[in-house]
């Protein structure tokens, strides 16, 4: 059975695919760097950090840990300039996961942090890297219920 994170991941995913405009490519899970120009524009998403946030004594089936997930899709794309490539990506990421709760898994889903990389090498590529902070819960001892 997969854990809250996992099925929160997965239906970002799912999101993020549904209904794309043009010139927005799918999202895959984990995908490292393209290696071509041929594969941009390109999406891949990860789970980036975690934090516990607390412990809730309370409840039917005992303690709540309250979990902050930051997910983190990385966008490539070159362009002139290649930056600007990645307006419409970023739109989109951002239209369709803002205040997502996840089908009930999530309390919350809000953007963090854009931070941008720039490559120059066998062809210029603008990365951006898009946080989102996921508000979640799971029982203490029990990853998969909430």
């Amino acid at each position: 059975m997969a854990t809250i994170r996992e099925q929160i991941i997965e239906a970002a995913v799912a999101l993020v695919n549904t209904g794309a405009p043009a010139g927005v490519p799918l999202c895959v899970r984990t995908q490292m760097q393209p290696n071509e120009q041929a594969q941009l524009p390109a999406i891949t998403c990860f789970p980036f950090r975690e934090i516990i946030t607390s412990t809730k004594p309370s409840g039917r089936w005992g303690p709540y840990i309250d979990r902050v997930m930051y997910l983190r899709f990385v966008c490539y794309n070159s362009g002139a300039p290649a930056d600007q490539s990645l307006d419409d990506i970023l739109a989109w990421l951002t239209q369709s996961l803002g205040g997502q709760q996840f089908g009930g898994l999530a309390a919350d889903c809000v953007e963090s942090e854009i931070n941008w990389q720039f490559d120059e090498g066998n062809f210029q590529v603008a990365a951006a890297a898009i946080d989102f902070k996921i508000d979640y819960q799971t029982l203490r001892n029990d990853a998969t219920a909430s």
